[in-house]
C-alpha cells in the first residue's frame, strides 16, 4: 500500500431496508386503525411507525462508511465526519453487544488523557461481506503499517 492509497468500507443497509418497508406497513395499518373505530390507537401506531420510517430512510439515503487512509481512520456517520489518527488508536478488538458482535476501539494511553476520550468507541460490524472479526484484523493490519 503505497501513502496515497485509500480504502472505502460501506454500512449493510438491508436491515434498515426491510425496517423501511415494515413502516409503511405499520403506517398503512394505523390508518385503516384508525378509521375503524380506533382512532388513537390508529394514531399513535401510525406515528410512531412514522417516526421509525424517517429514521430508516434517513439511514438509506445518506452515505455512511469508514475511509482508511494513510492519516487515519475516517467514520463518516449521517450528521458528523470524525477522523481518529493511528497513532490515537492501540487497537481493534470484537465484543458481543447484545446479539451482534461489534468492532471496539481501545484508544493509546496518550488519548485517553483527553477531555472528549469515551471508552470504547464502537465501529461498526456490519460492512458489506465481512464478519466483525475480518473487520478487526483489516483495521489492525492499517495501523500497524500507518501507526508509527
Amino acid at each position: 500500500m503505497n501513502s496515497k492509497e485509500t480504502l472505502t468500507l460501506h454500512f449493510r443497509k438491508n436491515e434498515f431496508a426491510i425496517l423501511f418497508i415494515i413502516s409503511l406497513l405499520l403506517v398503512s395499518s394505523g390508518y385503516w386503525m384508525s378509521t375503524h373505530n380506533y382512532f388513537v390507537r390508529g394514531i399513535v401506531v401510525s406515528l410512531i411507525s412514522a417516526i421509525t420510517g424517517s429514521v430508516a430512510l434517513i439511514v438509506l439515503l445518506t452515505k455512511t462508511y469508514i475511509c482508511l487512509t494513510s492519516r487515519g481512520l475516517e467514520i463518516v456517520s449521517v450528521f458528523k465526519k470524525r477522523l481518529l489518527k493511528w497513532n490515537e488508536i492501540q487497537n481493534f478488538y470484537v465484543s458481543d453487544i447484545g446479539k451482534r458482535k461489534l468492532v471496539l476501539i481501545s484508544y493509546a494511553e496518550s488519548y485517553k488523557s483527553e477531555p472528549w476520550y469515551k471508552e470504547p468507541f464502537p465501529v461498526v460490524g456490519l460492512i458489506n461481506g465481512m464478519t466483525a472479526k475480518e473487520l478487526a484484523d483489516l483495521l489492525n493490519s492499517w495501523r500497524e503499517q500507518y501507526g508509527k
